[in-house]
């Protein structure tokens, strides 16, 4: 699957014509309201599930996912979006820089200290 602008540049799809073949996205997420409110956390941590009355980030993940024809499951970043401590990142930023996520999700932003 293609994770940098370049991997899709060689594609040479358009991103309106994007078909990701069913691949399987994992998507770290916070609860957050009234952006992202997890119904259910797990304690395995992995299977989430988001309340779609009350998740933009949820409908616009579910068009997304039928126009580039993907799949996604969530995986709890504990309410923590990410900070860098012991030269490491921790929460959504962590599991996205580990490579345990694809996507972060509810209310993660760009930051200064996230910039550097």
């Amino acid at each position: 699957m293609p994770r940098t602008k370049h991997e899709f540049d060689r594609m040479k799809t358009p991103v309106n014509k994007c078909n990701l073949n069913r691949s399987l996205l994992k998507i770290a997420i916070n609860d957050v309201m009234p952006i992202c409110k997890i119904n259910d956390k797990l304690t395995d941590g992995k299977q989430l599930t988001l309340d779609p009355s009350k998740s933009a980030d949820l409908m616009l993940l579910q068009s997304l996912s039928v126009k580039w024809n993907f799949t996604y499951e969530f995986i709890n970043a504990g309410q923590n979006w990410g900070t860098y401590k012991n030269h490491t990142w921790t929460g959504t930023v962590g599991l996205l820089m580990d490579g345990q996520a694809d996507v972060g999700m509810c209310a993660t932003s760009m930051t200064y200290s996230r910039s550097m």
